[in-house]
């Protein structure tokens, strides 16, 4: 699978890359969420699989309810993802752990995106967390 681009600051990202506005890519709060990425690629790399199919593995894990619609360029990533969703539900849960609803520094969107649009502030994740047949 090709790595996904690391980034140390917004800046480093070309210019129409949607991650230049988002305030989890600014400032401080990018290298806050960083140590999150490292934890959670370290769980990945002990478990074996990419990044992206832990990510799935999680998703799925979080009940019969969940419907998990994996975005991919080409059939090859599909086919990849999908051959290792069975990971240890230990493993599942240091995800769980890691990604708590206060753990992201910074807001999913800017201030004007978020206005505009209707989508959770994340009240939604903690309710998702908590509905969790692993908590």
């Amino acid at each position: 699978m090709e790595p996904v681009e690391e980034i140390e600051a917004a800046a480093e990202t070309a210019a129409g890359d949607i991650r230049r506005g988002m305030p989890r890519f600014q400032g401080e709060n990018l290298p806050r969420n960083l140590q999150l990425l490292e934890r959670f690629k370290a769980i990945a790399e002990r478990e074996g699989c990419t990044p992206a199919q832990l990510s799935l593995a999680w998703t799925l894990g979080r009940g019969d309810h969940v419907v998990a619609i994996p975005g991919t360029t080409s059939v090859r990533h599909l086919e990849e993802n999908v051959r290792r969703l069975a990971i240890d539900s230990a493993a599942l849960e240091q995800v769980t752990d890691i990604f708590t609803p206060d753990a992201p520094a910074g807001p999913r969107y800017p201030a004007a995106t978020q206005a505009e649009i209707d989508t959770e502030e994340f009240g939604g994740f903690a309710e998702m967390t908590k509905a969790s047949p692993m908590r």
